[in-house]
């Protein structure tokens, strides 16, 4: 072996070493956006039961008229370049009874689905909620 060669042994060793390497910085980002898509999904399932169940609560004041303004927290985020984010959800009413809630993260949207139940003269608008979350529940 001449001086300054490299061994056949030593270049296979830094191949291998580089690969390891990569793959574990991989796996470690891959990890930290499932966590993140896990802690918002759970944030979104947090708000679609509080306002389920707060929505079902307006059924045992139902005999009087009542306009109830409810705050709809922003779910916080990290997006897929690492930056810190937070975004209103989206709730939709379907079937008199179903509320969806809805985030869109780096084109995937997560959603939870609960039901409730209410009064026949309960109104609910959602049309606020995306832009200042603010979501309007009244009895007419």
């Amino acid at each position: 072996m001449k001086n300054g060669q490299i061994s056949l042994d030593l270049l296979l060793t830094i191949i291998v070493v580089i690969i390891v390497v990569t793959s574990f910085a991989f796996v470690s980002q891959s990890t930290r956006q499932s966590q993140d898509i896990m802690i918002a999904q759970s944030q979104l399932k947090e708000i679609s039961s509080k306002t389920a169940a707060f929505i079902t609560t307006t059924k045992t004041i139902s005999d009087t008229n009542y306009y109830i303004e409810l705050k709809i927290n922003k779910i916080r985020y990290t997006d897929s370049k690492g930056n810190n984010k937070s975004a209103y959800p989206q709730i939709k009413i379907l079937d008199g009874n179903k509320l969806i809630t809805l985030l869109e993260i780096d084109g995937v949207t997560l959603d939870a689905n609960d039901y409730f139940s209410k009064s026949k003269n309960t109104n609910i608008n959602v049309d606020e909620v995306k832009t200042i979350g603010k979501m309007v529940i009244s009895n007419a």
